[in-house]
């Protein structure tokens, strides 16, 4: 497979040979379509033949939430 990293917004988007993709590290669903955007115009600008984003499907499938306890550091 192939690792395409975006950096605005940060995120990782993993292609498989079976045509399957995994975004990871978007903090929500625009943030995923702009990476796959840039992704599909670099690689059209590369000379590769891709998909439309309109007919790309995508399903959350996990999310993580992460926060700070602000307790004292001998709690």
């Amino acid at each position: 497979g192939v690792v395409y990293r975006v950096t605005d917004p940060k995120l990782a988007i993993l292609m498989f040979r079976s045509g399957r993709a995994v975004c990871t590290g978007g903090k929500d669903e625009d943030n995923i379509h702009t990476g796959i955007d840039r992704m599909i115009a670099d690689l059209r600008g590369a000379g590769i033949k891709t998909w439309d984003l309109a007919d790309v499907e995508i399903e959350v499938q996990n999310m993580v939430a992460t926060y700070a306890l602000h307790y004292p550091e001998d709690y």
